[in-house]
């Protein structure tokens, strides 16, 4: 590696949580000390600084600190006019330079990065410094990037680091030992010279980076994307010496908490600063004690009762922010007592009845008291309660109200004095329902009565005019016949009481008239249609009426049904429908006249056992009017398309099928079941001419016989084969001449169509089918 310790006076600028839209840098020859726009890039000089400044950041306080590469000496920048208050003097480890400071603002951590730059022993170290004198901790030390020029924390506490070189290149270290975690891109240009810083702006998310094209000294102002390292020129700073550092100036804010925000009368109050960047503060607080306060985290005390403001004013020794919270602090007292209960002071037994009091400055519930007990219970812990009066009891009793909070309770308010009244024991309505038009309608009843209360009839709200006396025993309304909502109230002498309960009376009608249900009304028999009918008002039932009965069979219910037809029946048939309930059955609809056609029963016949290359010839009944689709597999149709029989050509040696599908002339629609064919290769098939031979029986149970009448001896094979043409029987024999017989057990052998063959040692051969049927 050419030794680069001329080239890397590398000076870098970091500050983990800068806030603003400029910055400061410093000329690294002259010292020039500037401050620039960060969205436009133009220069403003404020003053002289140190030369060789070779990194910096914004610490705590908004403080600005600087390192000096050559004397290592660690400073305080005044950033009104760049003067410099040194703090301390350390250098780096041996043979390294400093090249770049970062400050995570999460952490209070300053961090510092150096590199070794040694002829042919490159690497680079991370350290954290002490910013009260500038002394410093070693991290960590990596190659992997070992000419790192400056360094830099993002909004998330992410630390990258650029490295020089040829081609400049942008890395994420680790904080904790300064160790390479990935590598992100080339930054893109040829970074070799001292110019170079980098910093975080918070008000804009972005990454600024100065730095000069090697040789030719332009120094640029750029943005960089932190995922690939590429860079964005934002402006040419027109410096003709390197800059030695870049610090994006934090903004100072205002910001605090409270451990609490409501308290009692002589509580404190713990406040906690929350500000960014500052060094002073003043905190203002109305109500408190004390009412100002220079501490960061002061604490208050508030004796008097009331909604105070807070502010916070906040310096960084240059500039002020502000932040005034209105209202934050509620101070309460002990709720006064409230005002005498307002609400009935005429009750009756086993009512509800709602008493009120007007709200109380501080309350925050209420607690409310009837004396005596047995007079009811009172529920509610806001302005208002509700009274449930007890039943059987009557006299004097009184209501009153208490307001508290969290400080305490307050006392209780003057009572209202309440007389309780009899009143007539709820019982209950029983009866109600529905009945049929024209029916005597339901009675309405009462579980009981006392005696000397007047029980009356209501219906919907309105009086039946019905009044019956009470008993002591249960009461009867009678028969009531007017539809509606029945209640029953009871009178006392001074109260009335609704009946528990109710009756609920409806009358029944009828089904309405069914429609004509709806649906194919020509069909072939055989098939399946599907109905439906409109709703029937007032049905419970749905029912379906077919004539005749035979002519198919209604599947389902409701207002959609299906009919599978007879497959033997053509001609009319009719469907209706009419709806039932509880009180009978309601007109049937008109009929759905439906024409039902004879569906065809199409069935092929002709030869299963086959040879190939044989034309064969295949046929159903011939209905007139019909047409047909004939299906072959294993051959080809080459005369009578569309006719009841047709030549088939054999063409494949194996299983074949042949099937067809029949039109009637009233367009019903069937196709056969499919006829299985088996085709053989039939070579050296030929008749033994000098032999006669016969297979019985036919069909066979549990054997079959093989009858020989030959003038000569003979040798020969005989095999059974099943339709899919495998052998499933084999047997070599000799005939001697004459007449001879072979029994073959078939017991072994499923019911099917089979095959016999006989094959002499002439080529001779015999053939027939045979079925078994156990």
């Amino acid at each position: 590696m050419k030794k680069l310790s001329v080239l890397l006076f590398s000076i870098c600028i970091i500050s983990s949580a800068a806030y603003g839209q400029y910055a400061f840098i410093a000329e690294f020859q002259v010292g020039s000390f500037d401050k620039i726009d960060l969205i436009t890039a133009e220069k403003t000089n404020i003053g002289t600084t140190q030369t060789r400044l070779s990194a910096s950041d914004f610490g705590p306080g908004g403080v600005l600190f600087a390192i000096d590469e050559s004397t290592s000496n660690f400073y305080e920048v005044d950033t009104t006019d760049g003067s410099v208050n040194l703090l301390g003097t350390n250098p780096p480890p041996p043979d390294h330079k400093w090249t770049g400071m970062a400050y995570d603002e999460e952490s209070g951590i300053m961090y510092g990065i150096s590199h070794h730059d040694v002829y042919q022993d490159h690497y680079s170290s991370l350290h954290t410094i002490d910013v009260a004198d500038g002394s410093y901790t070693l991290l960590g030390s990596q190659t992997d990037a070992p000419a790192i020029a400056c360094i830099g924390i993002d909004g998330v506490g992410d630390l990258y680091a650029m490295q020089l070189g040829s081609v400049a290149k942008l890395y994420k270290l680790d904080k904790a030992d300064g160790q390479v975690i990935s590598y992100q891109g080339e930054i893109g240009h040829w970074a070799a010279g001292s110019a170079h810083g980098m910093d975080w702006s918070t008000s804009d998310s972005t990454m600024y980076l100065t730095t000069d094209t090697y040789l030719a000294l332009e120094n640029t102002l750029r943005t960089i994307d932190l995922s690939n390292g590429n860079t964005t020129i934002v402006g040419d700073l027109g410096i003709a010496n390197w800059i030695g550092t870049i610090a994006v100036a934090p903004i100072l804010k205002a910001n605090f908490s409270a451990d609490t925000t409501e308290l009692c009368i002589g509580g404190t109050v713990n406040f906690t600063d929350e500000s960014s960047w500052a060094s002073s503060w003043l905190w203002t607080f109305e109500g408190g004690s004390p009412a100002t306060s220079t501490d960061q985290n002061p604490s208050v005390t508030y004796d008097v009762a009331g909604i105070y403001d807070v502010t916070l004013e906040v310096s960084n020794g240059q500039i002020f922010n502000t932040l005034f919270r209105d209202d934050m602090i509620t101070v309460k007292a002990i709720p006064a007592q409230p005002s005498t209960p307002d609400g009935p002071i005429d009750a009756c037994g086993y009512g509800e009845f709602t008493y009120t009091t007007l709200s109380v400055l501080w309350a925050e519930t209420y607690l409310w008291e009837v004396l005596p007990a047995d007079a009811g219970t009172i529920s509610g812990s806001g302005t208002s309660a509700i009274f449930e009066a007890t039943g059987d009891w009557t006299g004097s009793y009184t209501v009153k109200v208490m307001a508290s909070n969290t400080c305490g309770s307050g006392t209780w308010s003057i009572e209202l004095n309440c007389t309780l009244r009899f009143a007539p024991y709820p019982f209950t309505v029983e009866g109600g329902g529905n009945y049929c038009e024209g029916g005597q309608g339901f009675e309405v009843t009462l579980d009981g009565s006392e005696i000397d209360m007047d029980y009356e009839l209501f219906n919907d709200g309105f009086s039946t005019e019905i009044v019956l006396e009470g008993t002591g025993n249960p009461l009867n309304f009678g028969y009531q016949t007017d539809e509606g909502l029945y209640t029953v109230i009871a009178y006392s002498t001074d109260c009335s009481t609704l009946m528990e309960g109710d009756a609920w009376i409806y009358v029944q009608f009828l089904p309405s008239p069914a429609s004509q249900p709806t649906g194919p009304n020509e069909v072939c028999s055989n098939t399946s249609a599907d109905y439906q009918t409109e709703a029937i008002p007032d049905a419970e039932t749905i029912n379906w009426l077919l004539s005749p009965t035979h002519a198919g069979i209604v599947i389902g219910s409701g207002l959609n049904i299906s009919i599978d037809w007879s497959t033997d029946y053509s001609g009319s048939a009719y469907l209706s429908v009419y709806g039932s309930n509880d009180c009978g059955d309601g007109p049937t609809s008109d009929e759905l006249e439906i024409s039902v056609f004879k569906s065809p029963e199409p069935e092929v016949d002709g030869e299963t056992i086959v040879c190939l290359q044989h034309e064969i010839i295949y046929y159903t009944v011939d209905n007139q009017g019909s047409t047909y689709a004939w299906s072959v597999e294993g051959g080809s149709i080459t005369s009578g398309e569309g006719t009841s029989e047709i030549s088939t050509l054999w063409t494949a040696i194996g299983a074949g099928t042949v099937f067809v599908t029949e039109t009637s002339a009233d367009t019903c629609v069937v196709t056969s079941d499919t006829l299985e064919v088996i085709v053989d290769d039939c070579i050296g098939i030929g008749e033994i001419t000098n032999a006669k031979i016969h297979l019985y029986p036919n069909p066979a149970k549990n054997q079959i016989v093989i009858s020989f009448m030959s003038t000569k001896a003979m040798h020969y094979v005989a095999n059974i084969f099943n339709q899919q043409g495998q052998p499933v029987y084999e047997k070599q024999s000799v005939h001697h001449g004459g007449k001879g017989l072979q029994q073959i057990n078939i017991d072994n052998l499923p019911d099917g169509l089979y095959i016999y063959r006989i094959k002499t040692s002439t080529n001779e051969v015999y053939q027939s089918k045979f079925s078994i049927i156990h």
